[in-house]
Order: structure tokens, then C-alpha cells, then sequence
């Protein structure tokens, strides 16, 4: 059996640097050839640091892997009940106030809101 050379470890970057206001993760791990996006961030400005941090990188991204279907890691998913308490998180933000609480995930988000909508594929960047 052939035997190959052993590559370097991957590096992981965890987003946001720093955290305000709402506790979001999200990750770039980097290899030799390129980087995976695990989960997604909160906000857009957020988001696009990491990007700039993937560009950054000067590697491509491989692939984008979602953990898990809770609005923290795919921020475009469309709930009523979750869709006001977004802006008002990131206005809190912004403005260095209270971030409201978030919506109760069984009471005020529809049956089909959550990992029972689990989307894959691929798709156009959406970050400029």
C-alpha cells in the first residue's frame, strides 16, 4: 500500500472575533488547498469580515457546511416571528443596547421552521 505525504493540519478561524451582543459561531477552516465555511453568521456585517477573511486567505472556498437549521446559521430563512426580533437584534447591536430576546423556538415559530427544512446545493456568492 502506498503511503502519502503527511499534510499540515488545518487551521480553523472562528467569527466573529469578537462577540457583541448575540452569540453566534461560525468557522473557516483552511487547508493547504482551500477553506470550508462551517455555519453562518447573525449579521451582515459579520458575515462579510469573514469573507474579507476568506479573500484574505487568497484559497477558494470548497464548501459551506450548516450544522444545524436554527436562524443563527442560515440568517436568510424566512419566519415570521423571527424576522422583526433580526432587526431589532442587530439595531441593539448597532446602537450598543439590549438585544431582545429571541423568539421561544416551539411557541412562536411555525412546525416547519427548524431542522425539518434542511436545504442543500449550490449557489451564486451572495456576499459583494
Amino acid at each position: 500500500m502506498e503511503r502519502r505525504a503527511k499534510s499540515d493540519p488545518p487551521t480553523v478561524h472562528r467569527f466573529p472575533a469578537k462577540h457583541e451582543g448575540a452569540f453566534v459561531n461560525a468557522y473557516l477552516v483552511e487547508t493547504a488547498s482551500g477553506a470550508v465555511a462551517v455555519d453562518a453568521l447573525l449579521t451582515v456585517s459579520e458575515s462579510r469580515a469573514m469573507r474579507h477573511a476568506l479573500e484574505g486567505m487568497g484559497k477558494p472556498l470548497r464548501a459551506v457546511l450548516l450544522t444545524h437549521s436554527h436562524p443563527d446559521t442560515r440568517n436568510a430563512a424566512d419566519c415570521a416571528a423571527i424576522d422583526p426580533w433580526r432587526a431589532a437584534a442587530q439595531s441593539a447591536i448597532e446602537n450598543d443596547t439590549t438585544v431582545p430576546a429571541a423568539p421561544a423556538p416551539q411557541q412562536d415559530r411555525p412546525a416547519t421552521f427548524g431542522n425539518s427544512d434542511i436545504f442543500g446545493g449550490s449557489y451564486p456568492d451572495p456576499t459583494p
